[in-house]
């Protein structure tokens, strides 16, 4: 248990200083254009842009951009190629980039994308709720819903509170928890402002990017012997007490936390 116990090195409580992922990754693409040019000799069509793509993908790793930017960059500029040469109606760029914002807002500040859990993780959650009466259990960031209207439906008794900071992903989750009436509870927000003391147990499905800043808020704020399981990311310098193998192809795995039971302990 002691390797349980040790709270990670302190680290920022928001991302590094400076640009958002995305500016450095629009002005990563701007920069790639002249190269990318001379690379193909002058030719403006598909060696171009295998050209700027393949050094856009190379250059957001060199500049430590999340590994879900490598796909972004790869496919940023050739998307964009086939939507001028489609000729489509001027209206599509605004409304498909308000749709994105709807489904993805926040992240840029937060680098937490938006993940859906497998099938594997939400059957998987009831048996680490507590037996006592109406256990409690807050999703940190429930995207659509899936996690506490399930877990609802499964666990009449209990309690399921999810938080999404996304306006469509949260609307998607409203409805979706409608029919379980008050078992459900849902509020748009940022769940760093959410008091998570009156849990049972806190699910987070987010990135390797807040973890550390999580693990601290649930130490701060969640009684002992409650817990904090999250989807496919570790706590970095903590050592889980259980994992979780959700034996599902991408599903991943739970990583089991115990909050431990002294202030010292912490």
């Amino acid at each position: 248990m002691s390797n349980m116990l040790r709270q990670p090195a302190a680290l920022p409580e928001r991302p590094a200083a400076g640009w958002p992922p995305a500016a450095r990754a629009l002005l990563l693409h701007a920069l790639c254009v002249p190269p990318a040019w001379m690379l193909a000799g002058g030719d403006g069509t598909a060696w171009w842009l295998a050209a700027e793509s393949l050094l856009a993908a190379g250059g957001g790793l060199l500049l430590g951009l999340a590994p879900w930017w490598l796909p972004i960059n790869l496919l940023f500029v050739p998307a964009l190629a086939l939507a001028l040469a489609a000729d489509l109606h001027p209206g599509w760029a605004p409304g498909a980039f308000v749709l994105l914002l709807l489904c993805y807002w926040g992240v840029g500040r937060t680098q937490v994308p938006l993940f859906f859990s497998a099938d594997a993780a939400v059957h998987a959650l009831p048996g680490l709720l507590p037996e006592t009466p109406r256990p409690r259990l807050i999703d940190l960031g429930c995207g659509n819903g899936k996690v506490i209207a399930r877990l609802a439906a499964v666990r009449g008794d209990g309690s399921f509170d999810g938080i999404e900071y996304a306006p469509l992903p949260w609307l998607a989750a409203w409805l979706r928890c409608l029919p379980h009436g008050g078992r459900c509870s849902l509020r748009w927000g940022d769940f760093w402002t959410a008091d998570l003391s009156g849990y049972d147990l806190a699910y987070a499905y987010l990135s390797p990017v807040p973890m550390a800043r999580l693990w601290r808020k649930v130490l701060a704020e969640m009684r002992p012997g409650t817990l904090l399981v999250s989807n496919s990311f570790a706590v970095p310098g903590v050592a889980p007490e259980a994992v979780i193998e959700l034996g599902e192809a991408r599903a991943g795995r739970l990583y089991v936390y115990r909050i431990p039971g002294t202030r010292e302990q912490r």
